[in-house]
């Protein structure tokens, strides 16, 4: 999975206009197509998947609960992915828990899991991940990036990537 493009940029703010439906405890829907934000994405699974949804969480922290936001209102569904399988698509629609939502980064999951949970989907339930901001050549990674670099690493390989194209995608 990667990232084709994010909007707003870095550092911006968003001005949700009171029209947008509220929801309690405090946060709001930004309806698919808004204008307000969109993360385009690129995905592949390397093997065959019977059912597959994206899931889009608008990061405040590095744990794997610390977020404000998903796209629920616009999180697509797949059927019967076979091996090699790969599209683009762009999340516009977000349901934020909570305002402010600062957000810190970005984590796109494209996942197996079919139960109605909101919350990110487990490692083993998990097809494809991505986040940015993307770590920083020369910083050192801890276990679970490396973890994560190696699973990307085979998956893109079963894909069909060479090594060539594989800076571009990790």
């Amino acid at each position: 999975m990667a990232f084709t493009a994010t909007a707003p940029s870095s550092g911006s703010t968003v001005a949700v206009p009171q029209a947008f439906p509220y929801i309690l405890p405090g946060g709001v829907v930004i309806p698919a197509g808004s204008g307000l934000i969109s993360v385009g994405l690129s995905m592949t699974s390397a093997h065959e998947v019977p059912w597959a949804q994206l899931s889009v969480y608008l990061l405040t922290g590095d744990g794997r609960m610390d977020y404000c936001g998903q796209n629920s209102p616009d999180a697509p569904t797949w059927k019967f992915l076979p091996a090699g399988w790969s599209t683009t698509y762009t999340v516009t629609g977000f349901r934020v828990y909570r305002l402010p939502c600062d957000v810190t980064g970005i984590r796109a999951m494209l996942h197996m899991r079919n139960n109605g949970l909101l919350i990110p989907p487990t490692e083993t339930e998990t097809v494809a991940e991505a986040t940015l901001p993307r770590h920083q050549a020369g910083e050192p990674l801890d276990d679970a990036q490396i973890e994560q670099l190696t699973s990307a690493v085979e998956t893109l390989a079963q894909a069909g990537h060479t090594a060539e194209q594989l800076p571009a995608l990790v």
